[in-house]
């Protein structure tokens, strides 16, 4: 799917033409349902229930009402008939056939020229923290390829343990030029470089590991500083880039910002320009539950701060 249309808070009838026009595919996290999946018969309750729980005990995603597949891309509008299938309508269902409720759900009609029988709903799911969650049929469903399947018993008890697992992710990552300085005859730039992470789970992180890869430097007259201790380390590759790693030395608390590494680059001035060139950062976090890669232009960090969530 579109990062671009799962990250919007707001969608137009343009964004769903684009679906249909881009032949986006359905896939994990992105379904298509016609208006003939909004019913008020009780099988057609459940199997709402079901593909929205599915979606929330799996990775999160949209389910957009409204719209015909085939061979699952987007084909044509389906217009949901707005004035009896309403937004209210439509969160009561979903409260009321799933246990426990899921928090966070987002539900955005879309119409054509306000008209109530032209609606589309974009309904957009969280990864919920909460999982697993129940269906009305009294079954726990995720999601498998384009569509929602039952779990297994292990997979419904690992889904128990995800509130209890930390997150941590890239808060910043971003550069400052210092003053340059001559160092044995030779002219320096010197250049800091700050990595911060953020906790973005409900749970204490005790451990997280950063490794910070400087790439093409070999031959540059780069050198590093730190503040040597402990939980700073240094090492060189195989391919000869030097890797330094950082470890946080207190408990992250959820949702606080931690700054887990700063270092100082001198670079030869008379190299500066290949540095500008080929310099390269790959930054590898790791914590108790995931692994996140970046890389960055060393470069371009110049001055720049750098949000990269989730």
């Amino acid at each position: 799917m579109s990062k671009r249309f799962f990250d919007k808070e707001e969608y137009s009838i343009s964004d769903i033409e684009s679906l249909i026009n881009d032949q986006i595919e359905e896939s994990l996290n992105l379904d298509y349902k016609s208006a003939r999946s909004l019913d008020k018969a009780d099988g057609k309750k459940r199997e709402l229930a079901k593909d929205v729980s599915a979606f929330s005990n799996s990775n999160g995603g949209i389910i957009v009402y409204g719209i015909e597949e085939e061979n699952h891309k987007p084909t044509k509008f389906s217009f949901v008939d707005g004035s009896v299938f309403t937004k209210e309508w439509l969160e009561n269902i979903i409260d009321g056939n799933i246990q426990p409720r899921i928090q966070g759900i987002n539900i955005t009609p879309v119409r054509i020229e306000n008209d109530l029988q032209k609606t589309i709903y974009v309904v957009k799911i969280p990864e919920s923290e909460n999982a697993p969650h129940m269906s009305a049929d009294k079954k726990y469903y995720r999601r498998y390829n384009f569509k929602s399947v039952p779990m297994e018993e292990y997979e419904v008890r690992n889904l128990y343990n995800r509130s209890s697992h930390a997150e941590i992710d890239f808060e910043s990552v971003w550069s400052r030029q210092l003053d340059e300085e001559i160092e044995d005859g030779v002219l320096k730039i010197r250049k800091e470089i700050f990595i911060h992470v953020r906790n973005i789970s409900q749970s204490l992180e005790k451990h997280c590991k950063i490794e910070a890869s400087f790439k093409n430097i070999d031959g540059l007259g780069v050198g590093f500083s730190y503040f040597r201790d402990s939980n700073v380390g240094q090492r060189l590759s195989k391919e000869k880039n030097i890797i330094i790693t950082a470890y946080n030395d207190t408990p992250i608390f959820p949702d606080e910002e931690y700054p887990i590494l700063r270092i100082e680059l001198k670079i030869n001035k008379i190299h500066l320009d290949e540095f500008r060139k080929q310099a390269k950062l790959e930054v590898t976090l790791f914590d108790s539950s995931t692994i996140k890669s970046c890389d960055y232009d060393l470069d371009s960090l110049m001055e720049i701060k750098t949000h990269n969530k989730g």
